[in-house]
């Protein structure tokens, strides 16, 4: 996760938790029961990333979100940061 995603992210829970608060059971409960809540808050917030393959051109691979070349084991596109492959980090 980059660091633009990651504040993102994090916005994304503070805004979740400001708009509809915490649940009174949350405030007088265990830690395993608040464990769980932001468990659950955190899988609400979070984008998996799905491979997309890419397409083929004249002699070159392209990526299918923005169209700029891309490697034949690139994991990732270069240009807009899409997900090309399983793997790679």
């Amino acid at each position: 996760m980059k660091s633009i995603e990651a504040a993102a992210l994090k916005g994304d829970i503070i805004y979740q938790i400001t708009t509809k608060g915490i649940p009174i059971d949350i405030r007088n409960g265990s830690n395993e029961k608040i464990a769980e809540w932001v468990g659950r808050v955190f899988d609400n917030n979070v984008q998996i990333d799905k491979p997309l393959g890419v397409k083929m051109g004249d002699s070159y691979d392209h990526c299918p979100r923005c169209g700029g070349v891309v490697g034949t084991s690139a994991f990732y596109c270069k240009k807009c940061g899409a997900m090309i492959r399983e793997g790679g980090r």
